[in-house]
């Protein structure tokens, strides 16, 4: 029971970022459109309070866990630390961007989280099948965000030539 218990908890920042894409779908969901930026801030703070599962995990040491699945060394940990620094960083420059277009804004975080948690399962992953797994997650999310302006043709541009693109190289 106790090696269950400590498997959870050194996916402690997935688990988070889990829980923060379904927090930020239900506000999506639950809020009127006319208020938009709260939905922007929670998932904005949210991410920045995702550093704290991340920092929890310094200096556990080289772990392998899951069967060999996921690998946790401090080379995890700190590209973890980026990722999730970078999808705050992105949410607070496509806030603006985003607010006075008719596509959905609240979806449009809600797959920024779960491309962060892609690519923190990526950076953690120690069997080419989680990897792939991951990789083609984070691949779906990047095709998504690139062609996310609808009425833009650059936009749709981008993500049909990235999607080709990604699927070519799977």
């Amino acid at each position: 029971m106790s090696e269950i218990v400590r498997d959870v908890g050194l996916i402690g920042p997935e688990l988070y970022l889990v829980a923060l894409a379904v927090v930020v779908l239900i506000m999506d969901l639950a809020l009127p459109s006319a208020r938009r930026k709260e939905i922007a801030a929670l998932a904005g703070l949210g991410l920045l309070a995702g550093i704290l599962p991340v920092i929890a995990l310094l200096g556990v040491g080289p772990q392998t866990d899951f069967l060999g699945a996921f690998v946790l060394d401090d080379l995890a940990v700190l590209f973890k630390f980026v990722f999730v620094v970078a999808g705050a960083l992105t949410v607070l420059l496509a806030t603006d961007v985003f607010l006075g277009q008719r596509c959905g804004f609240g979806e449009f975080f809600v797959v920024l989280v779960v491309f962060v948690l892609a690519l923190c399962l990526m950076a953690s992953s120690g069997d080419l099948i989680v990897f792939y797994l991951s990789f083609e997650l984070s691949s779906l999310c990047g095709y998504l965000l690139a062609c996310w302006l609808q009425g833009d043709p650059k936009s749709t541009e981008a993500g049909l030539k990235y999607f080709i693109f990604g699927a070519a190289a799977s």
